[in-house]
């Protein structure tokens, strides 16, 4: 699969940075503790590497909700969303 064909289709959603590591750190610990104490189940979906970037997709839900993390070498976590439900994420998000 094309990195290009990750997004596809997924013209409606907004984005922001939820975390600046992609890799194990605090601030990570801390992200996906907000997931888990907020009712979230988060799930890994797929994995991909290239040189030495990697980007790994996950999803998490939440009731009827679900929304993509990407973690990405060298720009850490992205949050995708519809832009409805962004207000539920202003406490993680980055202000870049």
């Amino acid at each position: 699969m094309q990195l290009s064909n990750l997004f596809k289709g997924k013209n409606k959603e907004i984005s922001f940075q939820v975390c600046k590591k992609e890799y194990d750190s605090p601030e990570l610990n801390d992200l996906m503790a907000w997931f888990k104490n907020n009712g979230w189940v988060v799930q890994m979906k797929n994995m991909y590497v290239v040189g030495s970037l990697e980007i790994g997709i996950y999803e998490a839900t939440n009731s009827k909700i679900t929304i993509r993390l990407v973690f990405e070498t060298y720009s850490g976590v992205m949050l995708f969303t519809s832009p409805e439900h962004e207000h539920l994420f202003s406490a993680i998000k980055i202000d870049t």
